[in-house]
């Protein structure tokens, strides 16, 4: 059984070489939902990840 990537804003961020504020700002104005979460920390898909991707070049 293979256990889904789930990544926060900022390892995104850093994967992509742009600042962490643009990626949580995206995230913001799209209203994408996390797949889930531990704690306090917001987890992303890479399904998501490149939702939002998208979104940063615009």
């Amino acid at each position: 059984m293979s256990e889904k990537v789930m990544l926060t804003a900022a390892r995104l961020a850093q994967e992509w070489g742009v600042p962490e504020k643009d990626v949580k700002k995206a995230i913001e104005k799209s209203g994408i939902a996390p797949d889930g979460t531990r704690g306090k920390c917001r987890l992303y898909s890479r399904e998501t990840a490149g939702k939002i991707k998208a979104l940063l070049k615009k």
